[in-house]
């Protein structure tokens, strides 16, 4: 995401600026539908707002928040997206740290569209939250303000599902590299810092599960679905080698079961980088080859979409049939959470 776009989107129309005209014109444009009004003041032209990603709508909201109250600091999800780390969904809330002792919670909307069709084009609210520590680090990011990775990444334990706080904990991990989120000070004391002993809990099991080998939120979001109800962890990306030819290197491997697993996600099907000229059905073709090898080599192959990882039982379901055995769930975490409504 190009925050520095983000960031020259928003126009501010306030203290006599003529950027947009008079304020007869900015009001003009406005009633037309030809701009958006995020805060008093604070504009984005339309074909900007209803042209950019949720993601990219959430930054536009974060940059005018910034401008109209200086200061704003940026936590959990929010300040995660704003520094580049992939999330599983898109934040439903700009989490804002509320230091001065004012009303949590979320906040009254100050947006306004005069277009029709636009209700995919919503954003938002803003949700003040009391800071768990007593001094948070932060950092400035595109000219705003933001906890640290290891501030946020607690926070977001403490607060969201499992899945989306480890496919963010796994996209950290990625980009640290080296040793591991479990055993890096910062990390540690950030999730220690937190003042009840269920959201401390929740997020050492985050460190604890955290790996940079997973390479999508999906792959993730499975992940943190299999440990959490109860099953082996498996390897990730093992490759499979015969008689010194490489083979393939599954998601998932569970070795003394002779099981491998698979996440399918359609980009590995339909992004010409991943599927080079041969395209989609070259792709699938491919696929279907490399899973008759490995199965003539003994191996069972699974395999699960979108719809099946975004559903714990049917997910649970389909690794007994495969003859995965299934423990105890994990206590204190939270395999999906349901939106809050606004």
């Amino acid at each position: 995401m190009d925050l520095e776009r983000m960031a020259a989107s928003v126009i501010d129309t306030r203290g006599g600026s003529r950027v947009l005209g008079s304020r007869n014109q900015v009001e003009r444009a406005f009633e037309r539908g030809d701009l958006v009004r995020l805060r008093p003041g604070l504009y984005v032209r339309s074909g900007t707002w209803i042209g950019a990603s949720s993601r990219e709508r959430l930054a536009l909201q974060a940059f005018a928040l910034h401008r109209s109250i200086p200061g704003t600091v940026f936590l959990g999800e929010t300040a995660l997206l704003l520094q580049g780390f992939d999330t599983l969904l898109c934040p439903t809330t700009v989490d804002v740290l509320d230091a001065g002792g004012g009303r949590a919670g979320a906040r009254a909307e100050t947006y306004a569209l005069k277009r029709a069709g636009t209700e995919e084009a919503l954003p938002v609210p803003v949700r003040g939250r009391r800071p768990c520590w007593p001094t948070a680090q932060t950092k400035e990011v595109g000219g705003i303000t933001v906890v640290d990775v290891p501030v946020a990444l607690a926070d977001v334990a403490a607060h969201l599902s499992f899945p989306r706080a480890l496919a963010v904990a796994d996209a950290i991990a990625r980009r640290y590299g080296g040793v591991p989120l479990a055993q890096r000070p910062e990390f540690i004391a950030a999730g220690e810092g937190l003042p009840y002993g269920l959201w401390r809990r929740r997020a050492r099991a985050v460190l604890e599960h955290s790996s940079p080998l997973s390479e999508s939120v999906g792959e993730s979001m499975s992940r943190a679905v299999i440990v959490a109800s109860g099953f082996e962890a498996p390897e990730l990306q093992a490759e499979v080698w015969d008689a010194g030819r490489f083979v393939a290197r599954p998601d998932y491997t569970w070795k003394r079961w002779g099981l491998l697993g698979e996440f399918d996600g359609l980009i590995k099907y339909t992004d010409p980088a991943l599927t080079g000229a041969a395209g989609a059905a070259g792709a699938i073709s491919a696929e279907r080859a490399r899973q008759r090898r490995l199965e003539s080599l003994g191996w069972t192959v699974i395999r699960w979409e979108w719809k099946v990882a975004a559903t714990p039982d049917a997910l649970a379901a389909v690794l007994r049939r495969a003859g995965l055995r299934q423990g105890e769930p994990l206590a204190d975490l939270v395999l999906w959470r349901p939106p809050r409504h606004h």
